[in-house]
């Protein structure tokens, strides 16, 4: 970073100043001082004229003195939320003062009277205060003015502070005690410091808020500081190993605010912490004030010195933290700074990161400069971004210690690469093929992974002192050593302790790496051999350095913003040079306060600088004319320059992190430049050749070849592309110049520049639309080609190609109802059906292959494309009839079987004498069953309309599931599906084709009675030899499998079975019994144990116990039953008929029987004629029914 001093602010009459106050929100100052003074001053911003992208240039727009105090202001604090400002003098009166209208008005107002107040503070919502006194006494009230709790902490206090959260406060004694208590006023414990020295005293502290988040998760945020001049830097108010720094700095001593204090303030971000205090002079008569800058982790960044004795107030801006307020006596000082933001820039792309509160991480955006796009990212902990061509480098710390991890990213934020480092990357720089990490002690060159490196690798395995160049190899050297001693990776480090002369920074192009150290010395490595070549001595200690394109010079700038140039070649020739008497001259030209530079990358000569808000060019080390910006700069070529406005861009993410910032991208042009652009202009092409003759670069010559080609001057043009070495530029010259018209030359002309629409104009304008047409192909612009070709330009072939080609621009933008358009009326059918398929409008698919007054006729291969789409959506019949209109059987019958139409597809391999199907079908089935399927081979066997192997299945299943005893339902089910599909197989068997069999007496006109007689005879006889065969071929595989005969037995069973134990519910035990009875004939479907046990159990209940006796008999008789349970029948039949006679008591059987039988005839026909299915003709249905009568008859 960069600070500065900007503007000065005087206080009339001399008032010395005691406090000053930025408010965070409003950017409102606030200054005490002596006699009561108080004054709010206020600067423009953007919105009110602040030009854009120059820091620290807005204008004063208020200057308030408030009245209200008559002696000394010493504390300020602001409620940036309620916008009100706290403030109280030495006296203890407070006011609280409002903003009304534009001016500032006393709102409440509170004197105590007993001791003065020592600090102020509001929490960071606005909604509480805390008010210590030098007594001890603290009052915390709410922001309406209401007291929460008041306390006498019996001791003296000089400070005060709330936490992030506001659920605590810190309150520091004289003594340098520093102790916590809650926001209710109750005592937790002391803080634990470490000044070390006993007598050091306490004399500031801030703890920052945490409203934008941290830079870093583990980034101290409570800063306490010593009057000798250390400061403790603490994660919270428990940590027990903070950070200590030793500033140097000594308290200032403000008599009328008590002990003397130091400035402590966290920015607004948490990024940087400013420590204001005196630091004695080298004679030690006099202290100089000073502010010096860390970051969270306590490196120092920047020192200011300050003019006067002592500095009393210190206040950070709020938008951006990009100034301070400084008061010094009676003046306040504005100070600029300059942030170290994680950017970078390459390859059009303009990579930064930034935190967002809530979130642990950073938000790392890939910006393309030049379409808006924008890539965004996330990780963690990430410490340094850098960039080189295509690529830039995260570098990010891990969890373990001492870990690190650089990131190799493309352009839009994909990693490429990655390498695990043990130094922490300080500094890094980066080449086309190398990045290069330093810490204070030790240097990591990295060849990565690129197109360029793998071009450029080398095998050095013969010189000892060379890297092997392969992909992701490292050398690590200690900066002490020569790299020659220790060529190797971390594990090859040697030294590990610091060094006395600290790296400060470093640089690197292709063929050198420069290290700066603090001690001036510049040490040269050579690239890609890393090897010691020289060393410089500088006058300063280098904080930035910079190699110009041809590696002749170096430019750099010290820790004191003092830009200085160092002159390679000087003294090369005059003696002998080694490491410790290099040829090369710190040249004698300086400038002041630059921050930033950049070498232009195709002029040696050309340099940019930042001095404060302001951009110089440099040219042979003498300066352009100024231009007011504080843009960080990014690139410097051809005479322009692109910067960056990252204030502006830093400001606005958090607020839109989604905007576009292109109108932040900037650039600027040099003198030469705009000299040649006023020249040609406004004098004349001569002048302006002389000038760019004199001014040579190949961007002049290509302006001037502009200039002239606009003026149809060939030869200047000429002439300007010779000295470019612009060999197109050549040949447009000499085709211009066989070019008769002037209309055709400009025409050329604006197409050279690409003044497209132009050239248009000119060549309607000479009636040359075929010409207009041609450029508009050659550009791909087939939209205005489909244009100019309709108004009659163009032919049906190349109207034909524009739709074509205006088709795939909404292809590729996968706008398919648009592409599908312009296909057709293209005729690119193969296009179209994507589009189709894309659209899912398979209808227009469907009719594309089934319509005859479609585009494809028989044959098409684009009807197998159709068939293709169709299939992969299911839709079976639409593809099939695609296929076969492609005359593709094999592929409409590969469709069937993929989407399991068997049916389908056995009656195409039948139509088309395809025997491989049935292998096919009986394979997967054995797939099936051997898989355990059962259930999906027998839906295969369905689709297939193998009826007698779907029947087998379904009564294996049944018979199972009989056995089971689980779900006789389930098994009743089952065994009507069955029962169907072998009435389905009989049926198809059965049914004959006979087309012509039926004759009326209008097709039979004229035939004689006998003709008739013999043709319906013939036609009588076909039919009874086809029904005999189907008749024979059903008894033969009735023969084959006996199961299918018993599907409808084991539907009859069932449903016996069941409707007993129903009835014997319903408590009508006589038909129970009956329907018990007839289940006896069935016991080869049925188990006898469970026909046996109905028997009994009903005729028990129907207490006809002869019946139940022979019941009991058959199941002891069952030599299937185990011997243990047929000896529980034996029992169980003995406490029966021990106490029942063996006779049955109830009506005559036969006359129950009787009666019950035709209920049951009725029951079972109806159960009956519901099972059948209306595929069944209704004959066969009443055949099957009366079947099932008959076999229930008992």
């Amino acid at each position: 970073m960069f600070v500065y001093l900007n503007k000065k602010i005087a206080i009339p009459n001399g008032v010395l100043l005691h406090c000053c106050e930025w408010n965070m929100i409003e950017g409102w100052v606030a200054c005490g001082g002596d006699g009561g003074l108080l004054k709010i001053l206020q600067f423009e911003n953007k919105a009110q004229g602040r030009e854009k992208g120059i820091a620290g240039t807005s204008n004063l727009v208020m200057n308030q003195t408030l009245t209200g105090h008559t002696s000394a202001v010493l504390c300020a604090a602001w409620n940036d939320e309620c916008k009100k400002l706290t403030t109280s003098d030495e006296q203890g009166l407070i006011i609280v003062w409002t903003l009304h209208k534009g001016s500032w008005y006393e709102e409440m107002v509170n004197d105590r009277k007993k001791s003065v107040v020592r600090d102020i503070k509001w929490c960071v919502d606005g909604t509480k205060i805390c008010i210590c006194y030098a007594d001890g006494a603290v009052i915390v009230g709410y922001e309406d003015g209401n007291r929460l709790w008041g306390k006498d902490l019996q001791k003296e206090l000089i400070l005060c502070e709330w936490s992030p959260d506001a659920r605590l406060l810190v309150f520091v004694t004289p003594q340098g005690e520093v102790h916590v208590y809650d926001a209710n006023g109750n005592y937790i414990a002391p803080v634990t410091l470490f000044a070390g020295d006993a007598s050091a005293r306490v004399a500031g502290i801030h703890w920052y808020d945490e409203v934008e988040g941290k830079v870093d998760p583990n980034a101290p945020s409570l800063a306490i500081a010593f009057d000798n001049g250390r400061v403790q830097l603490m994660m919270s108010e428990t940590d027990e190993k903070p950070i200590l720094i030793d500033t140097g700095l000594l308290p200032t001593i403000d008599d009328a605010k008590g002990p003397p204090k130091l400035q402590v303030k966290w920015n607004y971000q948490g990024s940087i912490l400013a420590i204001a205090g005196a630091s004695a002079s080298g004679g030690g008569e006099q202290n100089v004030s000073q502010v010096q800058f860390y970051d969270p982790f306590g490196r120092h960044l920047r020192t200011l010195k300050m003019p006067g004795p002592g500095i009393t107030g210190l206040g950070w801006e709020g938008n951006g933290s990009l100034r301070l307020a400084i008061s010094v006596e009676s003046f306040i000082y504005f100070a600029n700074i300059r942030p170290d933001y994680l950017w970078a820039f390459f390859s059009n792309t303009l990579v930064y990161a930034f935190t967002i509160a809530g979130r642990v991480d950073h938000c790392v955006v890939f910006f393309d400069t030049q379409t808006g796009v924008r890539s965004v990212k996330f990780v963690k902990t990430l410490t340094r971004i850098r960039a080189h061509g295509d690529f830039c480098v995260l570098a990010t710390r891990t969890d373990e210690v001492g870990v690190y991890i650089l990131i190799l990213c493309n352009a839009i934020g994909a990693p490429v690469d990655t390498k695990y480092i043990n130094i922490e990357p300080q500094y890094i720089y980066m080449t086309e093929t190398h990045i290069i990490c330093a810490d204070d002690n030790t240097i990591c060159v990295w060849q990565y992974s690129s197109r360029v490196s793998k071009l450029t690798s080398i095998d050095s395995s013969k010189d000892g002192v060379a890297l092997k160049k392969k992909d992701g190899k490292e050398v690590v050297w200690h900066v002490d050593e020569s790299p020659s001693t220790n060529t190797g990776g971390f594990d090859k480090l040697g030294r590990k302790q610091n060094t006395q002369d600290p790296i400060s920074c470093i640089c690197a192009n292709r063929n050198m790496l420069l290290v700066g150290r603090e001690s001036g010395t510049v040490q040269r490595y050579s690239l890609p051999h890393i090897q010691m070549e020289s060393k410089y001595i500088l006058r300063c200690c280098p904080q930035m350095l910079a190699i110009n394109c041809d590696s002749t010079k170096m430019s750099i700038i010290d820790i004191n913003g003092v830009l200085s140039f160092f002159d390679f070649e000087a003294g090369r020739g005059k003696g002998i040079s080694d490491e410790l008497h290099a040829p090369g001259e710190h040249l004698g030209t300086e400038r002041r306060d630059a921050w930033d530079m950049l070498w232009a990358e195709d002029n040696p000569d050309l340099l940019t600088t930042m001095e404060k808000s302001r951009m110089y060019i440099l040219r042979d080390m003498q300066p352009e004319e100024a231009v007011l910006s504080s843009g960080y700069l990014c690139r410097f070529n051809n005479l322009t320059i692109t910067a960056i406005l990252l204030d502006e861009i830093m400001i606005q993410v958090p607020k839109l992190p989604d905007a576009s910032f292109l109108e932040h991208v900037i650039e600027f042009e040099t003198k030469s430049l705009r000299d040649s652009r006023d020249i040609l202009t406004k004098v004349g092409i001569t002048d302006g050749s002389q000038y760019i003759d004199d001014n040579s670069h190949p961007r002049l010559w290509s302006l001037l070849a502009e200039f002239a080609l606009e003026r149809l001057d060939l030869q200047t043009a000429e002439k300007a592309f010779v000295k470019m070495a612009d060999y197109q530029g050549i040949q447009l010259v000499k085709r211009l110049s066989h070019l008769s018209d002037k209309a055709k030359q400009r025409a050329e002309v604006s197409v050279y520049f690409k003044r497209f629409d132009e050239a248009e104009k000119l060549y309607k304008d000479m009636d040359r639309l075929d010409l207009a047409i041609d450029m508009r192909a050659t550009l791909g612009d087939w939209h205005k080609v489909m244009n100019l070709a309709g108004q009659g330009g163009g032919s049906d072939v190349l109207l034909k190609t524009a739709y074509t080609n205006v088709g795939d621009y909404y292809f590729d933008r996968q706008m398919w109802s648009k592409a599908n358009g312009y296909y057709e009326m293209a005729g690119v059918t193969e296009k179209q059906i994507e589009c189709l398929y894309n659209m899912e409008d398979y209808n227009t698919m469907a009719q594309l292959a089934s319509d005859p007054e479609k585009q494809l006729p028989e044959g098409s291969s684009s009807l197998l494309v159709v068939g293709e789409r169709l299939a992969s959506v299911g839709l079976a019949d639409e593809a099939v009839a695609a296929f076969l209109r492609a005359n593709d059987v094999k592929a409409a019958i590969d469709c069937c079987v993929l989407l399991n139409k068997w049916d389908k597809a056995i009656q195409l391999a039948e139509e088309h004498d395809f025997p491989q199907i049935e292998g096919l079908l009986s394979k997967y089935a054995t797939h099936l069953l051997g898989t355990g399927k059962r259930m999906e081979a027998i839906e295969l066997y369905r689709k297939a309309n193998r009826h007698p192997e779907a029947a087998k299945l379904l009564a294996e299943i049944a018979q199972e599931v009989v056995k089971s005893k689980a779900n006789p339902q389930r098994a009743r089910q089952l065994y009507v599906l069955a029962a169907l599909e072998v009435e389905k197989f009989r049926e198809k068997t059965l049914k004959v084709q006979q087309p012509g069999t039926t004759t009326t007496a209008g097709t039979m006109a004229g035939k004689t009675t006998m003709g008739r007689a013999t043709m319906g005879g013939v036609r009588n006889t076909q039919a009874t030899l086809a029904t005999l065969d189907g008749l024979m071929q059903g008894d033969a595989i009735s023969a084959e499998n006996k199961i299918l005969d018993q599907a409808w037995r084991g539907v009859e069973a069932l449903d016996m079975y069941l409707e007993a134990h129903e009835l014997l519910y319903k408590g009508q035990v006589n038909k129970a019994m009956q329907y018990a009875e007839s289940l006896a004939k069935y016991d080869d479907i049925l188990d006898a144990e469970d026909i046996f046990s109905l028997i009994a159990l009903t005729s028990f209940h129907n207490n006809m116990y002869a019946v139940c006796s022979n019941a009991f008999m058959r199941l002891e008789q069952l030599e299937s039953l185990p011997k243990e349970r047929r000896e529980q029948f034996q029992d169980l039949a003995f406490k029966i008929f021990t106490r029942y006679k063996p006779k049955d008591i109830s009506m005559s059987k036969s006359a129950e029987q009787g009666s019950v039988t035709s209920e049951t005839v009725k029951a079972i026909r109806r159960k009956f004629m519901q099972l059948c299915q209306a595929g069944q003709s209704g004959r066969e249905t009443e055949r099957r029914g009366e079947e099932g009568i008959r076999d229930s008859e008992y």
